[in-house]
C-alpha cells in the first residue's frame, strides 16, 4: 500500500515538474503522461510479481502458508541443522464430510479457514503450519511445545453463522506424529507423519506416533490393494454363511455373511485384507459387493422355493461418511426385489463413538424401511445404556471380552 502511494505521488510530482519547466505545455503534458504510464506499468508488473510470489507461498482460501512453503521451511531448518529440534505432524480435521452435508460447502470452507488461522495463532514462535489441501495440514513444532499442542487441537471450539443464527461447534483433530532425527529429510518426516495418520484413522486413535513397522505395513497394504483390484474383476471375494442356532430349540434361526478371498486354491481370511482395505477406503466397495452377493443368493433361494433365514451383512464405519449409504442398500434390495425381513445390517459399536450424528441419520432411514439392525462388539470400550436408547438396535452382540471374567469374584461387580 505504501509503495503504491509513493509511486503515484512521485508520478504526480514528475507531472508538475514537467509542466513547470517545459516551454511547450503540450510537450510537457505528453512527457509527463509517458512518465506516469511507465511508472504505473512498473507498478502493475510489481504487483503481479508480488501476487504470484504470495500465491506460491500462501494458501488462497485460508491465508496460511501452503504445502510448498512448509516443505521449503523444513529444508531451511534442515540446512540450519535445526530440524531435529522440531516434531512433524500431519493433521486431519474430523467430520468435515459430515459438516459439509449438514452446513454446505461454503460454511465448511469457513470452518477450515477459522481452524487454520486458530492453529497459526497458537504456533507463533512455537512452530510452523502449512495447508496440504482439503482439511489436511502439516505442522513443524518445537519439541517442548508438542504436548501442549496436542491438548490444544483435541477440541477446538468456534462459532459459525447460519442465516441469522450463530452456532457453536467443536472440531476434533487426528494427528500422525513423527519425532525427527538428524538423518531424516523434511519429505521423509511428512511421509512418516502421513503414514501414522493413516493408521490412526483405521485404528480409531486421535494421535499415533510413527514407528518403522508402519512403513512395512504400508508396503504390505499396497501389495494387497494392488491384488484386490483384480480380485474384484475375477469375483474372488465370496461370502461364507455362518449359521446362527437357537440355543433352546437347536434350530437354525439365521446366518451371517462372512467374506473370504478365494485366490486360486487358497482361501485368505478377512484379517489379511480387510484392515488394509479399510485404511485405503476400499472397504466401502467390498461391503456393498458382499451385500449384493448375499442378496443375489437370497433371491436365488427364493426362486427355487427355499425359504431362507434372515442373513446379516457387516458394514464398516467408513460407510457412514457416505450420505447415500442407506439409499445404496435400498437400491440393492429393490434390484433383487427382496423383502426387508430377509436381511440384517450389522455395525460395530465403535461406529457410534466415531460418527454419532451420521449413525443416527443412517439408522433412522434404515428403520423406516423395516430393516433389522445389529450392533456388534458391544462392550469393547464405548458402551453405554444411553447408546442403546438412542440407536434402538434390534440385536446386541456382546463381545467375548465383556464376559471373559464374569464368573470371577469381584467386589465391585456386586454393586451392579
Amino acid at each position: 500500500l505504501f509503495a503504491t502511494i509513493g509511486i503515484v505521488t512521485l508520478s504526480y510530482i514528475t507531472s508538475l515538474f514537467s509542466l513547470q519547466y517545459m516551454k511547450d505545455t503540450w510537450d510537457g503534458l505528453l512527457i509527463s503522461s509517458v512518465i506516469s504510464l511507465t511508472i504505473l506499468f512498473i507498478l502493475a508488473v510489481s504487483i503481479c510479481i508480488r501476487t504470484v510470489h504470495r500465491l506460491r507461498k500462501y494458501d488462497r482460501m485460508t491465508g496460511v502458508p501452503n504445502a510448498n512453503w512448509i516443505m521449503g521451511k523444513g529444508y531451511v531448518l534442515k540446512h540450519q541443522n535445526k530440524l531435529h529440534k522440531y516434531v512433524g505432524l500431519f493433521l486431519n480435521m474430523k467430520d468435515s464430510k459430515y459438516n459439509n452435508e449438514r452446513f454446505g460447502n461454503a460454511v465448511v470452507n469457513s470452518i477450515i479457514t477459522d481452524y487454520a488461522r486458530t492453529l497459526e495463532r497458537f504456533l507463533v514462535k512455537k512452530g510452523y503450519i502449512g495447508r496440504m489441501g482439503g482439511d489436511n495440514f502439516v505442522v513443524f513444532i518445537r519439541t517442548e511445545y508438542l504436548d501442549e499442542f496436542l491438548r490444544f487441537v483435541r477440541k477446538i471450539t468456534m462459532e459459525i453463522s447460519l442465516d441469522s443464527m450463530t452456532e457453536r461447534i467443536t472440531i476434533g483433530t487426528r494427528c500422525g506424529v513423527c519425532r525427527i532425527t538428524e538423518d531424516l529429510s523434511p519429505g521423509e518426516v511428512v511421509n512418516h507423519a502421513a503414514a501414522a495418520l493413516s493408521f490412526a484413522k483405521s485404528e480409531q486413535k486421535d494421535v499415533l506416533y510413527y514407528q518403522d513397522d508402519l512403513l512395512v505395513r504400508m508396503i504390505e497394504d499396497q501389495e494387497i490393494l494392488n491384488q484386490c483390484s483384480q480380485a474384484f474383476k475375477n469375483k474372488e471375494f465370496v461370502p461364507y454363511y455362518q449359521p446362527k442356532v437357537d440355543a433352546d430349540t437347536e434350530r437354525l434361526c439365521g446366518a451371517e455373511a462372512l467374506v473370504r478371498w478365494k485366490k486360486g486354491d487358497e482361501i485368505i481370511p478377512p484379517g489379511k485384507f480387510v484392515p488394509a482395505m479399510e485404511r485405503a477406503g476400499k472397504i466401502v466397495a467390498l461391503d456393498m459387493y458382499v451385500f449384493d452377493y448375499m442378496c443375489k443368493d437370497i433371491r436365488d433361494w427364493l426362486d427355487r422355493g427355499i425359504e431362507p433365514v434372515k442373513i446379516s451383512s457387516n458394514f464398516s464405519k467408513v460407510n457412514l461418511k457416505n450420505p447415500r449409504f442407506a439409499d445404496e442398500i435400498f437400491e440393492i434390495l429393490d434390484k433383487y426385489q427382496l423383502d426387508s425381513k430377509y436381511v440384517e445390517i450389522e455395525l460395530t459399536e465403535s461406529c457410534g463413538f466415531e460418527d454419532y450424528e451420521n449413525l443416527k441419520f443412517f439408522l433412522k432411514k434404515i428403520k423406516e424401511r423395516g430393516i433389522c439392525i445389529a450392533i456388534d462388539d458391544f462392550g469393547t470400550g464405548y458402551s453405554s445404556l444411553s447408546m442403546l436408547r438412542d440407536y434402538e438396535a434390534d440385536i446386541i452382540k456382546l463381545d467375548k471380552s465383556f464376559l471373559d471374567d464374569a464368573t470371577k469374584e469381584n467386589p465391585f461387580r456386586r454393586q451392579f
